[in-house]
């Protein structure tokens, strides 16, 4: 859907810019690694909340349960499908009907997927991590704070307010979201360093 190929057969404007010029090849290339980091920014909240439905009361266990379907879902869906073929059940059919067919599908595929890995390793590293270490959601969180209460006293601006935190609060730790995505990019680093 939004592969390389795809987005240039979509549009024939699309095929001559692509043909025309190499840094816009390059930008089209990007475009699947950044909705498969946008995506993955979208599933660990909903991975804890079906946690919760389930009845699980301890949040840490809460954490453990998405922090497994979380990864297991990256290697499935991120590693294996976008390296191997298009979609799940497609693969997963193959896989079914012959097993011992699944490494030599990957040995045909993966060589020619590192293009694909190294640009999704780097705008992980660049946008999630840079996020992240940035604290870009909490400036934006204690600017919000600030002009929406802007007569707070010294323990209301500590406190949360509204979902929003202080700038010096930075919360709990994900530990199901950014485990299970540091995990995928040592999958992926093992896996490519002996291609």
């Amino acid at each position: 859907l939004v592969s390389e190929s795809a987005l240039i057969s979509i549009s024939p404007r699309l095929n001559q810019l692509d043909k025309a010029s190499t840094i816009f090849s390059a930008a089209i290339a990007t475009v699947q690694p950044m909705c498969l980091v946008g995506l993955q920014q979208l599933l660990p909240p909903l991975f804890i909340r079906v946690s919760r439905s389930e009845g699980i009361i301890s949040f840490s266990e809460a954490q453990m349960k998405a922090f497994s379907r979380y990864f297991m879902w990256q290697v499935l869906n991120v590693f294996l499908v976008t390296s191997i073929a298009g979609s799940v059940f497609d693969t997963l059919a193959i896989i079914i009907e012959t097993p011992e067919s699944a490494f030599e599908m990957l040995g045909n595929s993966l060589p020619a997927m590192s293009s694909f890995f190294v640009s999704f390793v780097t705008i992980k590293t660049f946008s999630g991590l840079g996020v992240e270490i940035s604290r870009v959601v909490g400036i934006i969180q204690s600017s919000l704070l600030l002009i929406i209460f802007p007569n707070s006293t010294l323990r209301a601006r500590r406190s949360t307010r509204i979902g929003m935190r202080a700038i010096d609060d930075p919360g709990w730790f994900n530990y199901h979201k950014i485990l299970a995505q540091d995990l995928l990019v040592v999958v992926i680093s093992v896996v490519f360093a002996v291609v």
